[in-house]
């Protein structure tokens, strides 16, 4: 408790660093007249999780501290791409990837609701709202290649569940619109970033799009990029989807599914189908119960994923049917879970 006191007080680096490498100390515990030190954050590194150093690459890079001839560059760059290390933390990919959508823009976009109690409270001028609106995007391309490293590593910590899954995505204009959860990434993106996740654990991934009342399977390269992924949703753009027409596809050509993920903008995709179409709907939950029973799957489960929105009511309470809203890094375990069967 002395020496964490010492730290406390201490203003000068000669004095603080020993004390922070002594008692593997966080930022938290330094004089705030410290806390853009390069020794100080050089000292501390070191007794971070890989994940805690993903979270604080923007504000490092804005301190200076990341640029090719920083010491810290090396010693953040080796961290990040040593197998072991990344193996050892267990950081899924997914949450490498958001993260490093977090660097690109600056960091982490602040939320509206939080961004309007600022505004009213605290009587922001209009330089410091738009610093909050807009974080200044990060111009590393070396760097954000070595956080991509970690990504690619990062997929030996997930075991593949050895289920059949069918992912098929909105591909409507909506879907450049950001995720609630982390705004930094767009519905398309997010939806891309998964198909590449998958299609590098699972061993039987297929991927479509909706196209208005049916869907279209679009082949897919495990060794294309996300952005490459994303690229070629737009490129199938439709007007309108109807959700259970991935499962209705499936039923239709005998396919054998044991997950099906859809992948949408908004709950409000219903307000987009013609009426004839709509008069001919079957709730997606009714299709599932037909589909387990023509082809003999009584597990089959359905995940419906609204990046938008908070408002998805698909599952009805029906066993092996889910609805999540949103992005964040706790998503893709929720996803794998349900996948094996753990909710059930």
């Amino acid at each position: 408790m002395k020496k964490c006191d010492e730290l406390r007080k201490a203003t000068d680096k000669k004095d603080a660093v020993p004390l922070v490498t002594e008692l593997k100390a966080s930022i938290k515990l330094v004089d705030g007249t410290l806390r853009k030190c390069a020794a100080i954050w050089a000292a501390i590194i070191p007794n971070m999780s890989i994940k805690e150093i993903l979270k604080i690459l923007p504000k490092l890079y804005k301190y200076g501290f990341l640029k090719k001839d920083k010491t810290m560059n090396v010693k953040i760059s080796e961290i990040l791409t040593t197998s072991s290390k990344v193996i050892e933390c267990g950081i899924h990919p997914m949450e490498v990837f958001i993260q490093m959508k977090n660097f690109e823009a600056g960091g982490k976009r602040i939320d509206p609701k939080l961004l309007q109690h600022l505004v009213a409270e605290k009587n922001l001028s209009e330089e410091e709202v738009a610093k909050l609106k807009s974080p200044v995007q990060i111009k590393s391309p070396t760097f954000i290649n070595t956080i991509q490293k970690c990504m690619n590593i990062s997929i030996n910590n997930v075991k593949s569940t050895n289920k059949r899954f069918l992912i098929t995505v909105d591909a409507t204009n909506k879907m450049d619109t950001p995720c609630i959860g982390n705004r930094n990434i767009s519905s398309v993106e997010a939806a891309a970033a998964f198909i590449w996740y998958f299609l590098r654990t699972e061993n039987h991934v297929t991927v479509a799009v909706f196209k208005e009342s049916e869907i279209e399977v679009i082949p897919m390269d495990k060794k294309l990029q996300i952005h490459e992924y994303a690229q070629k949703i737009k490129e199938n753009e439709n007007e309108y989807l109807v959700v259970s027409s991935p499962i209705e596809w499936a039923c239709k050509t005998k396919k054998k599914i044991d997950v099906f993920i859809n992948f949408i903008h908004h709950n409000e995709y219903h307000s987009t189908i013609p009426k004839d179409v709509k008069e001919k709907m079957k709730k997606p939950v009714e299709v599932l119960k037909n589909y387990r029973q023509k082809l003999t799957l009584p597990d089959a489960k359905l995940i419906n994923v609204c990046f938008t929105s908070t408002r998805m009511t698909i599952a009805d309470g029906s066993p092996n049917v889910l609805d999540i809203a949103g992005l964040d890094s706790e998503m893709p375990k929720v996803i794998e879970a349900f996948s094996r069967g753990h909710f059930c």
